[in-house]
């Protein structure tokens, strides 16, 4: 008879120890298979926060440091061959007068300046790149936002649009004058603009009483990189020195910045001590905790209940094994070679774990979706407390990674992944194993005729 025949003959005729080892396995696969899918929520929630959060750093000219280096365009382009970078947004700004616009009135209008027409000019790579936008404290209304491709693209505010009827498609203009430079040579150059987005302020912007209006942003001009550049080149002298502000470089992973930021030091050697880099991935730091701890205490959870189950049904296995050495004698007395008779007994196990498996799997899914929701708010309502309070903690992800990242905060949802259930089969699998060698151990060191004898 195959070892499968009397295995399957064996767990029918003994039906009270079937039973009782099923529910063993089955209060112990649940239990895993539980902890192994929220484990497995709170790794894709983390995955999907990497993909929502914007990580990134800035690196700019330090004011102190004894060597110049200059930002330009070909400093970006090493900066991003380092690698794990998905894009950069480079920033400029001038003063321009815009001679046909009526500005958000400032301190000039009022002492009747030539300098009431005088704004703020920002060129960028990505305008949606902007610390305005991604702060959240500038949003776009209308339109869309200037790209790299960009050319003699502006934004203006919905203020600067209403007060001077303008709307998406039309053109404005920016002239060097007297009061934006004293070289004559270059006054009376005018830059064109076409709108392609117009912008609200969904902050109230703090400003000194008869603030000058080009300090004003609601008077404040996105513009394209590529215009930025020519203005900037005149306004030079034809000698552009640079990126005068920071450099924004936005990575692919937020876990892998400082990996990044460690490896431009590396490359730039001394010239790194003449680099201000500021890191800006706190939102992903502070936005994971939740679900690092759900993570850790889920590996907790598995490997202690791994571990007592296998305890559990080794020592049931066990105390069985005096009842069967007998049998075991028996079977090896006809010619039954040790080997066969242990793979009976982990085929009798192993069905038995593939029943409380099947049933385990479909009970473990819902509990695993109440139970993780549980948790998964409880180290929120952790974190927040570790932060001062809910408030401070709201208010900070607002603050250092917008609204639509905040939304993205893992809505922690579980689902029966395939890693989960490899995961559990793996594990009980080996569960299997060691404890049918464990208790099948003592009688595999003795002879036929010494399992005979003990029985008598």
């Amino acid at each position: 008879m195959s070892a499968k025949r009397r295995a399957i003959l064996y767990i029918t005729r003994k039906k009270g120890k079937t039973i009782l080892l099923l529910l063993c396995f089955f209060v112990i696969l649940v239990l895993i298979s539980t902890a192994l899918e929220i484990n497995s929520a709170s790794e894709i929630s983390g995955a999907n926060l990497r993909k929502a959060f914007k990580g990134y750093f800035k690196v700019a000219a330090s004011p102190e440091a004894e060597t110049e280096i200059s930002i330009d365009e070909d400093f970006v382009s090493s900066v991003m061959a380092l690698g794990g970078l998905k894009s950069y947004n480079a920033q400029r700004s001038c003063y321009m007068t815009v001679p046909k616009l009526i500005l958000k009135p400032g301190r000039f209008t009022a002492e009747g300046s030539t300098k009431a027409r005088m704004t703020t000019l920002i060129s960028n790579t990505d305008s949606s790149r902007n610390s305005y936008f991604m702060m959240d404290m500038l949003t776009l209304s209308e339109g869309h936002h200037i790209s790299e491709n960009s050319s003699e693209a502006a934004l203006i505010s919905r203020t600067l649009a209403d007060q001077n009827g303008l709307k998406i498609g039309d053109t404005i203009s920016a002239v060097i004058t007297e009061d934006v430079t004293g070289d004559a040579d270059i006054r009376g150059q005018e830059f064109s603009f076409q709108i392609e987005g117009i912008f609200e302020e969904k902050e109230i912007f703090q400003t000194e009483e008869n603030a000058p209006e080009c300090t004003l942003v609601s008077n404040y001009i996105f513009i394209d990189q590529s215009s930025g550049n020519k203005i900037r080149t005149l306004l030079d002298g034809g000698h552009p020195q640079g990126y005068e502000g920071s450099v924004t470089f936005f990575v692919d992973d937020p876990e892998e910045m400082n990996q990044i930021v460690n490896k431009l030091k590396e490359s730039m050697g001394d010239a790194a001590g003449s680099l201000e880099i500021t890191e800006n991935n706190s939102a992903y730091e502070q936005a994971m905790i939740p679900l690092k701890k759900l993570s850790s205490m889920t590996e907790v959870m598995t490997v202690v209940i791994a571990v007592i189950g296998c305890g559990i049904i080794s020592l049931l296995l066990l105390l069985w094994e005096r009842d069967r050495i007998h049998e075991i004698g028996l079977l090896m007395s006809v010619g039954i070679k040790k080997s066969g008779i242990f793979f009976q007994q982990f085929m009798e196990c192993g069905l038995i774990f593939a029943a409380a498996f099947l049933l385990a799997v479909i009970v473990s899914f819902p509990a695993a979706r109440q139970i993780g929701s549980v948790l998964y708010h409880n180290t929120v309502a952790e974190a927040k407390e570790d932060m001062g309070s809910p408030d401070a903690y709201e208010a900070y992800q607002n603050r250092y990674n917008q609204t639509a990242a905040l939304e993205a905060e893992p809505e922690f949802e579980v689902n029966l992944s395939g890693w989960a259930l490899a995961g559990l089969g793996g594990i009980g699998l080996v569960l299997v194993i060691v404890s049918v060698t464990v208790s099948f151990a003592a009688a595999a060191r003795k002879k036929p005729k010494e399992l005979l004898i003990i029985m008598e």
